[in-house]
């Protein structure tokens, strides 16, 4: 059964970290499940990792286990328009960009 995960609903959910500064999420494709959760995260803690982050959602945030973000990258800012607008067509470019940690 496919599910419709919104957005803002996942990004609401890991600003609750107290080291998330700004999140954007994305469906980016995955061979198994078609599309996957991705989370483009700015982080206030350098030593933040994607484990760290996995944890957290997964015992103190209010997701749904299929909402859960799959991969997360780590970038130095989100992409927006002028009024403050989420550009997600261009949090794929960011995906050519190395990440800076893991």
């Amino acid at each position: 059964m496919r599910r419709i995960i919104q957005p803002v609903t996942v990004e609401n959910a890991l600003l609750g970290h107290p080291d998330i500064l700004d999140v954007a999420v994305a469906g980016v494709p995955d061979e198994r499940w078609g599309q996957i959760v991705k989370a483009y995260v700015v982080s206030r803690n350098e030593t933040l990792t994607s484990a760290d982050l996995d944890h957290w959602v997964r015992t103190s945030s209010t997701l749904d286990s299929y909402m859960r973000p799959r991969q997360y990258q780590f970038v130095q800012e989100i992409p927006r328009n002028p009024s403050g607008k989420i550009l997600r067509r261009l949090l794929y470019d960011l995906d050519a960009q190395v990440p800076r940690r893991m």
